[in-house]
């Protein structure tokens, strides 16, 4: 016999359909107890959740008691939630064989950063085929990637084209330090492309010079 949905869960799906669907966010989702709150972070996709925590108001007199709100950043702090502990969730099961050598402190930032080097990698792999046509920012992003952060085929009827290298590079590319570019990418399109990012490294790969 299947075990029937709880009200958490149903509330929780309710909220994750409206954050990806919907425009606003809805404003009693911070109205919530903390720990219903944090039940609901821990249910929300990648793009879910990027959402509400960008919304998440700032009041006055909210406490700091945890490190998770008060990165040296200055990053807006929220009410209730513990956000960096679900991006280090969802990080370590999108890339479980990946390990830092010191650990992020921000693990918001750190999930969008490898998310573009994951983006720009598969771009890259298209780009260099002879067949390749047409610009790099209108490359479509693989059904694999979309799923990752919590992308439904509902959301085609957006604005905002998700299935787009540029969407990507604009909406994640601020949290981009450190990157790696395939030789074919190293071109002034995707200088457009990553322009508000703020890479403090930047790694190029298979560079080759044309012979005089």
């Amino acid at each position: 016999m299947v075990k029937a949905p709880s009200l958490i869960s149903l509330a929780a799906l309710a909220v994750k359909r409206e954050l990806l669907l919907g425009d606003d966010v809805i404003p009693y989702v911070y109205e919530l107890p903390a720990d219903l709150f944090d039940i609901l972070l821990t249910c929300l996709p990648p793009l879910a959740l990027q959402k509400l925590q960008t919304k998440m108001p700032f009041r006055d007199g909210d406490d700091c008691g945890s490190p998770d709100y008060c990165f040296e950043n200055g990053r807006k702090r929220g009410r209730y939630g513990n956000f960096n502990t679900v991006w280090k969730k969802l990080f370590k099961t999108r890339w479980s064989g990946f390990t830092d050598q010191i650990e992020p402190v921000d693990w918001q930032q750190r999930y969008w950063e490898a998310h573009v080097q994951g983006c720009l990698d598969e771009a890259a792999e298209l780009v260099v085929l002879p067949s390749f046509r047409g610009l790099i920012s209108d490359i479509n992003i693989s059904d694999t990637i979309l799923n990752y952060i919590g992308y439904e085929q509902q959301m085609n009827h957006l604005a905002c084209d998700y299935s787009k290298l540029s969407y990507h590079c604009q909406q994640f590319g601020h949290y981009a330090r450190c990157l790696r570019l395939q030789n074919a990418l190293c071109v002034e399109e995707t200088c457009q492309l990553l322009r508000e990012s703020k890479l403090q490294s930047l790694v190029l790969r298979w560079i080759r010079f044309e012979e005089h």
